[in-house]
């Protein structure tokens, strides 16, 4: 992940999350982003019986991460009967940004 870019992060679950609140965070030392609800996209496949889940960040989110440091990210889920899981924590790397700076397009 590169900072001040708006990448999207694809992560497969192999379990079928139709219906469940879905929460995607991402650590580094004391900052947390959390995505949820319409943040994340969730595409369940039924013949591999995995769900392909999309965060997409923005600059600004991006930005607010270290460079040149490791961040993790996770996915946890509930389903409306309670049932709670989780993916297994993953490191992302986060790179530098030569334009250390959030850019609007037509500036």
């Amino acid at each position: 992940m590169r900072r001040f870019t708006t990448p999207a992060l694809p992560m497969t679950v192999p379990v079928d999350l139709t219906g469940a609140d879905i929460y995607v965070t991402i650590k580094q030392g004391q900052r947390k982003l959390q995505k949820t609800g319409e943040d994340v996209v969730s595409v369940y496949d039924s013949e591999s019986g995995k769900t392909t889940l999309t965060v997409t960040l923005t600059q600004e989110e991006t930005g607010a991460f270290l460079a040149e440091k490791t961040a993790t990210i996770q996915v946890n889920w509930i389903f409306e009967d309670g049932t709670r899981s989780a993916t297994n924590i993953k490191k992302i790397d986060v790179s530098e940004n030569l334009l250390n700076e959030v850019i609007k397009y037509g500036d």
